[in-house]
């Protein structure tokens, strides 16, 4: 045994000792934050990566500098990405816990890579090679629903997919008999996959079952889950075990590193030796003349104000004949026939297929008949939303063109962590630009009388995210601008589609006597402007996405009774709060007037009026038109609670 794994072996001391080297380092104040070491689970990594081959996709967690040295052999830019330095393998961002390399990418938030694994896995099937995703995760992700949701669609969709669980059977200090109820192994294969154990302390069948199940994975596409008895040597992190004593001594005895080189004196001296000389030549060769460049990196600047911005008119005079929803169809079938790599995934989007003979095609009915036109690249979902927001980012990772509806606004809350947590920092943390273009879809808004967990309007809550656009339509752009745009950016986008705007048509509720223009340039998402032909406004007003019909029909209803005129502007990124012209505008009619669905604390119309004071402009008084709480299934409530045109001409006419 000693000489059929020595590579291994050795392998594993080169780990082990690279984390008592972070140890120390640490105590010397060299490294910041904290350091959470593998020392004991070194084999895990090691015997995956034995039968890893290019192309194959590695995700892990906060615990994962063994698997990166597995995978990658890049010493150096672990040691570097730990000591904070440009040369690291996130240049110093990342840190101990977001770790990257191609195809290998680590994060601190338990479970929540396993979606993404399972998507660039997905990804892999579809363009039909033979790679396969390796999921690390440790017991005490078992508590976590979003392992549960992975595995479900893994198995549905026969996604070539290892997870690999190292059950040291402690969290950070709480006993994993604490954690779990139940038998594992019926838990996974009561998924329809297939559960393997092995353990370290058994390095043949380690081996043995890393092999086969690797194998299964990558040549029958099926997902495998390995259970592997780990025993983790040293404390969480840095020094904070509460363990008995006892336990953990005698974890450290049956150490099969510790019992190889106990018993190989002469090669434990040897390698010891050449480790040491690797780390003393990297460590006295560190080189970090780059933080500037990577403090550049990291500065974002949605609010440049350099870019020349031009509005320009734009013909109305034909109203088309479609709805929104036929045209947002019409841009999804662009998609799906220009871009081979491109997909749709979500709740309930598909047509007619084999469960069901009449047609739906999506709750809004945006999707239509996709599913049939594109049977492989239109799918319905579990109700998995976190999950499937996840595999969509895997997708987009493996340069799919990637498409996830969430059926109602109101559920986005169940994605926040993988939007906020993982692929909008994946952007930046990991230290260099990546293209992600990934489209998250999703209907916003009240006047149907759907009601409290189905009516919200919750951008706010998205707002501000580094890496993250915020996009809400509205019916005076054609969607073909923005679905352009999103897709020559290949960033992660939030698209919010008003409820209301399905039903409407293009440049419908254009007011008689208002010119239209548009704000549009490489750089920005489209503003637009509606302006009086003749006379100047009385009143600014800036709102976006769907309550614009009610702005619309409220500016005639000014005009109509009042002869007051007003001057909109509607922009389009939630993420950018300057609005070209917009000072001009007020200087002329004193009175700013924002009307928003949602809720206004905290919210687009709030960064608006800062970016005004902000840049020393104050002279105006101001209307927030919003609102502030829950929306009622009753129609004359929600029509209470709601900004609609008589609630907006109103508080206008009061404050004039």
């Amino acid at each position: 045994m000693q000489n059929k794994f020595e590579d291994q072996f050795k392998k594993a001391l080169f780990i082990r000792k690279t984390e008592e080297l972070f140890l120390e380092l640490f105590k010397e104040g060299k490294i910041s934050g904290t350091v959470h070491t593998c020392i004991g689970q070194e084999f895990t990594g090691i015997f995956a990566s034995k039968y890893s081959k290019d192309g194959d996709f590695v995700v892990t967690n906060h615990r994962g500098h063994g698997h990166y040295i597995s995978f990658t052999n890049d010493y150096n830019g672990l040691i570097n990405e730990l000591l904070g330095n440009s040369k690291g393998s996130s240049r110093g961002i990342g840190g101990s816990q977001h770790l990257y390399s191609k195809n290998f990418m680590s994060n601190g938030i338990q479970g929540g890579m396993l979606p993404t694994a399972a998507g660039f896995a997905f990804g892999i099937k579809l363009k039909n090679n033979r790679n396969i995703s390796i999921a690390f995760l440790g017991d005490g992700t078992l508590g976590e629903g979003v392992v549960y949701e992975t595995l479900n669609i893994c198995s549905l969709w026969g996604i070539p997919i290892v997870f690999i669980l190292e059950k040291n059977e402690i969290s950070q200090s709480t006993s994993f008999k604490q954690n779990f109820q139940g038998d594992l192994k019926s838990r996974i294969e009561g998924f329809g996959i297939e559960y393997q154990f092995t353990s370290i302390y058994d390095i043949d069948h380690l081996d043995e079952t890393f092999n086969k199940s690797i194998k299964k994975a990558r040549y029958e596409s099926k997902p495998v889950f390995i259970e592997v008895e780990v025993g983790r040597l040293y404390s969480h992190s840095k020094g904070d075990d509460n363990r008995d004593p006892k336990a953990v001594e005698e974890l450290i005895l049956k150490d099969p590193l510790n019992r190889f080189l106990l018993n190989n004196e002469v090669i434990r001296k040897q390698w010891n030796e050449e480790i040491n000389i690797i780390h003393k030549n990297i460590l006295e060769n560190i080189d970090d003349k780059n933080k500037s460049d990577v403090a550049k990196f990291l500065k974002i600047d949605n609010n440049s104000q350099n870019h020349k911005r031009i509005y320009q008119k734009i013909d109305t005079s034909l109203i088309g004949e479609k709805r929104f929803n036929d045209l947002l169809y019409e841009e999804l079938k662009n998609i799906l026939t220009s871009n081979k790599n491109s997909i749709i995934i979500g709740e309930d989007i598909e047509n007619i297929n084999e469960f069901n003979p009449l047609p739906y095609g999506g709750a809004f009915k945006v999707t239509k008949d996709l599913s049939n036109l594109f049977p492989l690249k239109v799918r319905n979902t579990p109700i998995s939303e976190q999950a499937i927001t996840g595999i969509g980012i895997g997708l987009a990772l493996n340069g799919f063109t990637s498409i996830v509806e969430i059926m109602f606004g109101d559920f986005t809350t169940l994605v926040l962590d993988q939007l906020l947590q993982h692929v909008s920092k994946f952007t930046l943390m990991y230290g260099r630009e990546l293209e992600i273009p990934f489209i998250m879809r999703t209907p916003m808004g009240g006047f149907r009388g759907y009601g409290p967990t189905h009516s919200q309007s919750l951008e706010k809550h998205f707002l501000g995210i580094p890496g993250l656009e915020v996009i809400s339509l509205n019916q005076l752009i054609p969607p073909s601008i923005i679905f352009k745009k999103i897709i020559k950016n290949k960033k992660p986008v939030l698209l919010i589609e008003n409820k209301i705007l399905y039903t409407k048509k293009l440049f419908e509720e254009l007011p008689f006597g208002y010119e239209l223009e548009v704000m549009e340039n490489e750089y920005d998402y489209p503003i637009t402007k509606v302006s009086p032909i003749d006379g100047g406004p009385n009143v600014t007003i800036v709102c976006y996405g769907g309550i614009l019909n009610e702005v619309l029909n409220s500016t005639k209803n000014l005009f109509s009774e009042h002869e007051l005129l007003v001057e909109i502007f509607v922009p389009t990124d939630l993420n950018n709060d300057f609005i070209p012209d917009l000072e001009i505008s007020l200087k002329k009619t004193k009175l700013l007037c924002i009307v928003q669905e949602g809720n206004s604390f905290g919210s687009f119309g709030s960064e608006v009026v800062s970016s005004l004071i902000k840049n020393n402009f104050k002279d105006f008084d101001l209307i927030n038109i919003s609102n502030n709480t829950i929306i009622p299934s009753s129609r004359e409530l929600e029509e209470k609670v709601l900004s609609t045109s008589e609630k907006i001409s109103k508080l206008i006419l009061d404050s004039l």
